[in-house]
């Protein structure tokens, strides 16, 4: 019992996370311990999953999915979403810098203290750290806007925006900005153009079947690698955080409250390690 209200608490702080733009739900997973197994899970959703629920063999398909794991986070980050939202767009209208310094603590704070750890920093490691600097050079450069893509282009940004969105330190809705369609989704959201939005999501469905299997294979065959990969994504993201331009960055030091924010979120890493969250 105890171990699914943990879970249902690392959802619940997932799914404060995804209502904050610029930091990524996979972020807080890696930092909270269980990003492996939520992409070990997600990628368990294949065929045999869906062989067994058309049978309706409803104790394998359980045991399959790690049904045990998934739904006491699933619930979490509901929670988190529903009853946070406000706060964060509070927060977000009224003291946009004290929450940036925050989450900019909290994502420090998962390296200084060892929630993001790797076996070794060996050649793998600081292979996969230049890895993430170069893509985010590439993610600070401008961001372009299409005006009648391709249905192709569409679902091509929604197999790249999921991809971004599992992994850590990287925002969908800025990987829509870098390609281009960020203002045409927005807009089939609003006039619920289906013919868009199907195409974006089948891009979304197949980049995320797709792409847990990466990372899930990165994991088994070379983990030192993908966690300097991550590392760097996380720590070269905070300055994301504050970026109102491309390559123009914002930060009032003259704001007390910055300081405060950003212990904030150092104390609460602090906090989750010393009560092994």
């Amino acid at each position: 019992m105890y171990e699914k209200i943990k879970l249902t608490l690392k959802g619940f702080l997932i799914g404060i996370t995804e209502t904050m733009p610029g930091v990524s739900g996979g972020t807080m997973a890696l930092i909270l311990g269980i990003y492996k197994q939520l992409i070990s899970t997600i990628s368990n959703f294949d065929l045999q999953a869906m062989e067994y629920l058309v049978k309706l063999e409803k104790n394998k398909f359980l045991q399959k999915i790690n049904f045990s794991f998934i739904l006491p986070l699933i619930l979490g980050m509901v929670l988190g979403v529903y009853l946070f939202s406000f706060v964060i767009l509070f927060l977000l209208e009224n003291y946009p810098h004290i929450l940036k310094a925050c989450f900019s603590g909290l994502m420090l704070g998962s390296l200084v203290f060892g929630a993001i750890k790797p076996k070794s920093r060996d050649n793998n490691f600081f292979a996969g750290f230049l890895l993430s600097l170069a893509i985010i050079l590439l993610y600070g450069t401008s961001s372009i806007e299409l005006n009648d893509p391709s249905y192709l282009y569409i679902f091509f940004t929604g197999f790249i925006a999921v991809c971004a969105l599992i992994l850590p330190g990287i925002s969908g809705s800025f990987i829509l900005l870098l390609l281009g369609t960020y203002a045409l989704i927005i807009k089939a959201v609003n006039d619920l153009n289906m013919l868009i939005l199907s195409t974006f999501i089948l891009g979304c469905v197949v980049g995320l079947i797709t792409f847990v299997r990466v990372v899930r294979s990165m994991y088994e065959k070379n983990e030192n690698a993908l966690i300097g990969f991550f590392s760097g994504l996380v720590l070269l993201s905070i300055p994301l955080l504050w970026k109102v331009d491309p390559w123009v960055f914002i930060v009032p030091i003259s704001d007390i409250g910055i300081y405060l924010g950003f212990l904030l979120g150092l104390l609460s890493m602090l906090v989750l390690k010393k009560l092994n969250f």
